[in-house]
């Protein structure tokens, strides 16, 4: 920026970075994303194939059911005026948020009077009851700006492809869990031990 002088203070762009916690406490692991500058050759953010993704595992992690991984704001502009994905890879799962998902997500957390984005936290959380068939899994997710609200609906846009351990060898069935009952939404078949399926917006499956 250029001062009366006519000099110029040159803002030095934080890399983006992850803050981890050394294990899980109570099942449930939080990480922070933070920084404006997207890096390279950083452990734990890379660049491929139009996605940054973030590696928010806990090495040694074990019975990790909930992942909350909060994104800054600022973080999450970088990565949206790139037009890539972003891939948050966690103990419990991964979402993959495409671009037009981004997009909707920085808009419905930037402040209207300020134009200030809100740090936004995405959560993916393994709700399965206990003793339930090793057939059967629930999850839960959230994205949750800092004043609390919903950012991810139905109508904001864009998919965010959730990535989840197998149960069986064979198709799995993912339903939507709503006010009205079960709706099957897609049909998914195991690859590498994995399982994914697109969500337009974020609430409770049952697969």
């Amino acid at each position: 920026s250029e001062e009366s002088s006519g000099s110029y203070t040159v803002t030095k762009k934080e890399n983006i970075t992850v803050e981890k916690p050394q294990s899980a406490e109570n099942g449930t692991v939080s990480v922070t994303v933070g920084g404006e500058n997207i890096p390279t050759g950083e452990d734990d953010i890379s660049t491929e194939e139009q996605t940054v993704t973030v590696d928010a595992k806990v090495t040694g992690a074990d019975s990790v059911t909930t992942a909350k991984v909060t994104v800054g704001g600022e973080a999450l502009t970088a990565v949206q005026n790139t037009s890539y994905s972003l891939a948050i890879d966690t103990d419990v799962g991964t979402l993959t948020v495409n671009s037009e998902a981004l997009r909707a997500i920085v808009d419905a957390a930037t402040d209207e009077d300020t134009d200030v984005v809100s740090a936004v936290t995405l959560g993916i959380q393994n709700t399965t009851a206990q003793g339930a068939a090793d057939t059967t899994a629930t999850y839960e997710l959230t994205a949750i700006d800092t004043k609390g609200n919903e950012v991810f609906n139905s109508g904001n846009g864009g998919t965010i492809t959730v990535t989840v351990p197998q149960l069986t060898d064979g198709t799995h069935y993912i339903y939507y869990l709503g006010a009205d009952g079960a709706e099957l939404i897609a049909e998914a078949q195991p690859a590498e031990g994995y399982i994914s399926w697109d969500a337009s917006h974020f609430s409770t499956y049952y697969i």
